[in-house]
């Protein structure tokens, strides 16, 4: 089964999801900080908000905790926001990253989204595009998580039966196994049939994720044209 990415596994779900989702907003500009939160607790109050006026600090922060999205504007000091995807992405491949700025420019549009950037969002912005955007970032997030996790799952598993089944390391091993696999008969045929079925599923699961990542990356486009 193909990969969508090369990220490693173990690293998108070395942590458990939280039962609620967080967003890390990050901004220079203090306005921005109270207002885009509000914005965000009042359409979506499910959400855990927080932000972080220090682009260093925002990128400590969600490169070591856990965040579904972060939403970052671009030109900040000490780090911008490119610089701050760098290092999340280190650490936390899967969080969906929202970019922010006011420059219209749609190359920088095209190079964010190919360095990872979930979506992108123009100044000036309004509520709803803001409110859309945050919560499709943290549904695509969580559907992935559980796409990771199945897939996990999947390696796992097949790794143990080719192990331990197919390439016994012993001749008194290999006995074992053939006595073992008689007796186990029509069981491990519905393993292995299961396994297939859930690599399927994960395929399924994936296409569907890229066409969501294509609509959001479209809609960001038009955005930007329109603006």
């Amino acid at each position: 089964m193909a990969q969508m990415n090369a990220i490693p596994l173990d690293v998108c779900v070395s942590l458990p999801i939280p039962p609620n989702p967080a967003v890390l907003i990050v901004d220079d500009d203090p306005l921005l900080l109270e207002v885009m939160p509000s914005i965000l607790r009042r359409n979506l109050p499910h959400l855990c908000v927080e932000t972080c006026q220090s682009s260093r600090l925002a990128a400590q922060k969600a490169s070591h905790g856990h965040y579904d999205a972060a939403v970052v504007d671009l030109a900040m000091p000490e780090l911008d926001g490119m610089d701050v995807l760098a290092h999340i992405r280190q650490m936390r491949p899967c969080t969906s990253f929202v970019l922010i700025t006011g420059r219209k420019d749609i190359s920088l549009v095209d190079r964010a989204f190919s360095q990872g950037v979930f979506d992108f969002l123009g100044k000036p912005f309004n509520a709803h595009e803001l409110v859309g955007s945050v919560d499709t970032a943290v549904r695509v997030h969580r559907m992935r998580r559980r796409v990771d996790e199945r897939r996990m799952y999947v390696s796992q598993l097949r790794e143990t039966l080719e192990r331990r089944w197919r390439k016994p390391a012993s001749l008194i091993g290999s006995l074992a196994i053939d006595q073992s696999r008689s007796l186990m008969g029509a069981s491990l045929t519905h393993i292995e049939l299961a396994v297939e079925q859930t690599e399927q599923v994960i395929i399924r699961a994936e296409r569907m994720l890229r066409r969501r990542e294509d609509e959001v990356r479209q809609k960001a486009r038009r955005r930007l044209y329109a603006s």
